[in-house]
């Protein structure tokens, strides 16, 4: 079943922060390549949901909180951080998975 999938302010940040980074250290070329990706990415979470792990942290917050890695390459190097609210996917954060552990202050103080 296809869920909606919401961006927080944060995480829409987070992408263009990246794309951004993209251009500067690839080429324009590269980083509408890994937006698109990455936004494709991002609608694809909302297949299959529960099939992504839960985020370490997760007991520390007010939802169930999992992580999908995304981004170009077979293994992914980014984490899309979200939750489900309803037959709603909401992305929270979109970070480098090479970064450490996500702290509660960290994610948008709406679902904080």
């Amino acid at each position: 079943m296809n869920r909606s999938v919401r961006l927080s302010d944060s995480a829409e940040e987070d992408i263009l922060r990246n794309a951004v980074w993209w251009a500067d250290n690839h080429s324009i070329d590269e980083a509408i390549e890994w937006e698109a990706v990455v936004r494709r990415q991002l609608l694809e979470i909302s297949c299959q949901p529960d099939s992504h792990s839960l985020l370490s942290e997760s007991h520390e917050l007010k939802y169930v909180i999992r992580e999908a890695l995304i981004g170009k390459g077979q293994k992914g190097s980014y984490g899309a951080v979200f939750f489900m609210s309803g037959d709603t996917v909401v992305v929270l954060r979109l970070l480098r998975a090479s970064q450490q552990a996500i702290r509660p202050e960290e994610l948008p103080k709406e679902f904080n």
